[in-house]
């Protein structure tokens, strides 16, 4: 809620708010339940910092945590062991530093793992067109979580990096993914992922994201058989279940046309379609 909309609430909730007075203006913050900070020891300017908060996304070199308040990554390096998962709760104890603008604890953190079933809900992923996906790349909102479909164009140890589909000028740079193996090049995919940050990567103003999920767009067509009936060609994902017209679910449940071998709840399951 913005400053306006809680004093509007409040008046008419019978405490009048007089004024609103804004002491700072910021953006792009990144918060945290902040335990304790404490000086570090040889230094003048640096802490060590205490946090609580759930595992949210794993990736090749770390974690993404959250508390109520807000996101923070957790790297632990290259080709360390991720002795964690999504749903632990962890305290983190260390000195913070800083990746491509985002806070985050080094691999010298000290952790000491709670709890497991840590649970939390983000909602449904934002999806955005061409006409709002700049304005998103100009001010991204850290851990937001988003799904793009993207044509992939090149697969490393460090980055999945596709072009977003109909929005020219505009990719999406997966990071350190656990998974690098599932994606394939030239073919479109539907990935879910927490914003981390943009930047322009080969003359491309890319986002990057922490996968949390990621499938082939696949497209099945139907042929009715029948002049002048014609139904339109449905795509999904390995991580969507589409819900097909009832013409074409009754005529595949008795066993009539299609192209394709795909069908309703049986999409992640069934890998043989085109």
């Amino acid at each position: 809620l913005t400053p306006e909309e809680i004093a509007h609430r409040l008046t008419f909730a019978g405490v009048e708010v007089e004024a609103i007075t804004r002491v700072a203006e910021a953006s792009k913050l990144v918060v945290g339940e902040v335990i304790m900070c404490e000086n570090m020891e040889g230094s003048d300017h640096l802490h060590v910092t205490k946090v609580n908060a759930g595992v949210v996304g794993v990736y090749a070199q770390g974690y993404l945590l959250y508390d109520d308040t807000g996101f923070i990554l957790y790297y632990v390096g290259k080709d360390a062991e991720l002795a964690y998962k999504v749903g632990d709760f962890l305290e983190v104890t260390g000195a913070l530093g800083k990746y491509n603008g985002r806070v985050q604890f080094t691999n010298e953190a000290k952790v000491n793992k709670i709890s497991d079933g840590y649970t939390y809900s983000f909602g449904e992923p934002s999806v955005y067109t061409a006409e709002t996906m700049p304005d998103f790349l100009a001010s991204v909102q850290f851990g937001k979580l988003v799904t793009v479909r993207a044509t992939i164009t090149s697969v490393s140890d460090s980055y999945v990096n596709g072009n977003i589909v109909g929005m020219e000028g505009i990719g999406v740079a997966v990071t350190y993914p656990l998974d690098k193996d599932a994606y394939v090049a030239d073919k479109v995919f539907e990935i879910t992922g927490y914003a981390l940050y943009a930047k322009e990567y080969n003359n491309v103003n890319s986002l990057y994201l922490m996968a949390v999920s990621a499938g082939e767009v696949h497209k099945v067509t139907f042929d009715t058989g029948v002049e002048g009936m014609t139904v339109d060609p449905i795509e999904f994902s390995d991580y969507t279940k589409v819900e097909l017209p009832e013409l074409i679910r009754e005529e595949y449940i008795f066993g009539g046309w299609q192209e394709g071998t795909a069908f309703v709840d049986e999409l992640t399951e069934n890998k043989d379609y085109n």
